[in-house]
């Protein structure tokens, strides 16, 4: 819940080292946040809903696109010529965020003895065998992948329209050259 609580004052925070995040970006990490730490483990909604953490995975991996292509877009000088490597470029950390998410439960649950991964039954306590023992980080990864797919898809088709969607989620350097990456 501390999490949620830093995340409120995120805005302030990032004003302190020169860094100003749109509205639209900050409602979008916001939310992710209620919905993952706060609903999900503050209301147990993990355990009470059978795909709330599969769809949890879905809309954070396209938030975490959305994060990254905000972040990398902030660096270029005229991102514009370069949109869809950005794109690319945010889909490759979406994906790589949510595997390191998956190492960061298996950790979780090899040295703590969790059930992060849903290795066990969750009533019986008994292992999982075979692919079932694998299906449920399988599918986080795969959300993840379809949510970060959507979501550049969004972008992408944004940038080609009107850009609109695009132009709603920056981050700024205040006082700082933008650098010309390419």
């Amino acid at each position: 819940m501390a999490v949620v609580l830093l995340t409120t004052f995120l805005p302030e925070i990032l004003k302190r080292f020169n860094i100003e995040i749109s509205n639209a970006l900050y409602i979008m990490l916001l939310t992710s946040m209620i919905l993952s730490v706060g609903s999900g483990f503050g209301f147990k909604l993990y355990q009470v809903l059978s795909h709330y953490d599969t769809v949890i995975h879905f809309l954070n991996g396209g938030i975490i696109l959305v994060i990254s292509f905000s972040i990398i877009k902030c660096f270029f000088k005229d991102y514009d010529k370069h949109m869809i490597k950005i794109i690319v470029i945010a889909f490759l950390a979406s994906v790589t965020i949510g595997t390191l998410w998956e190492i960061y439960e298996f950790g979780v649950d090899f040295i703590f003895g969790n059930n992060m991964q849903r290795y066990q039954d969750i009533n019986s306590g008994i292992d999982f065998v075979g692919q079932k023992a694998l299906l449920y980080t399988m599918v986080d990864l795969v959300v993840d992948t379809l949510g970060a797919m959507l979501a550049g898809f969004i972008l992408v088709r944004s940038h080609f329209r009107n850009k609109v969607i695009i132009n709603a989620f920056n981050i700024e350097i205040i006082n700082e050259q933008s650098i010309e990456l390419i």
